[in-house]
């Protein structure tokens, strides 16, 4: 019976997969070892069935790999699978954010990151973006990249730590300017923020300017929002309307 290449990886595939997952919501320190002893040996498989479906066979690939180690060079069969099969990258879209005076603040939380030796971790900033790559994090690569920083930052004095209890790697931005606050993280969200502000004309009649701010904001706000200007508009004609004693 002819063995299936695509079958057999992607059987392996579902099975790292799933582990990866139970590993996302596993809470116990002895559990997440266990996923990720389990998810290691499900690539390791990946690697032998590749070996097997080219009629090489495991075990002479594991006598290989010992010889070569006995001679003094370190190969190592786990080595090979790591290097044989490239990582999924994950692109981190979620994360928290915040700011104290000198410095702004980034929360990434990455499952059993502090299981991670911090030479897996790169971080490289610049005067305004910053690029996270976080490699071979239970079977996967995860990058970040915000580039357009909403202010300038000191590039020497930023740095970042991993948080042991949380799973959480914290990024440290130190500002360029102290004690200035930022609205935003970045220039993009500013310049989106600063649209959505309802614009006045100094020059013009003040009443119609307060018409045309309401209208704006009708336009531009959402259903809760609509539905907050039309109740107040509605009240504000009833009471223009009323007669004499009804207030």
């Amino acid at each position: 019976m002819e063995i299936e290449r695509s079958d057999i990886f992607s059987e392996i595939g579902k099975d790292v997969e799933e582990l990866q997952k139970l590993l996302s919501i596993a809470s116990r320190p002895f559990v997440k070892k266990i996923l990720g002893e389990l998810i290691i040996k499900r690539q390791k498989d990946a690697c032998f069935s590749h070996f097997f479906l080219l009629n090489i066979s495991p075990s002479f690939y594991v006598e290989k790999a010992e010889t070569l180690k006995a001679k003094g060079n370190h190969f190592a069969v786990s080595q090979v699978s790591s290097s044989s099969l490239p990582l999924p990258t994950v692109k981190i879209t979620d994360y928290a954010w915040d700011e104290s005076q000198k410095f702004v603040k980034l929360y990434l939380t990455l499952p059993n990151v502090q299981s991670l030796p911090e030479d897996r971790i790169h971080i490289s900033f610049s005067e305004k973006s910053l690029e996270v790559m976080v490699k071979d994090l239970m079977g996967k690569n995860y990058s970040l990249v915000i580039k357009g920083l909403a202010q300038p930052i000191n590039v020497v004095q930023s740095s970042f730590k991993v948080q042991l209890k949380n799973d959480m790697l914290l990024i440290m931005m130190k500002k360029a300017k102290e004690n200035e606050g930022w609205s935003c993280l970045t220039k993009a969200d500013k310049d989106a923020k600063e649209k959505t502000k309802p614009k006045v004309d100094e020059h013009a009649d003040p009443q119609e300017s307060l018409m045309n701010m309401m209208k704006q904001m009708y336009e531009d706000g959402d259903d809760e929002m609509k539905r907050s200007i039309r109740k107040a508009w509605y009240e504000s004609q009833n009471k223009v309307n009323a007669p004499p004693g009804d207030f």
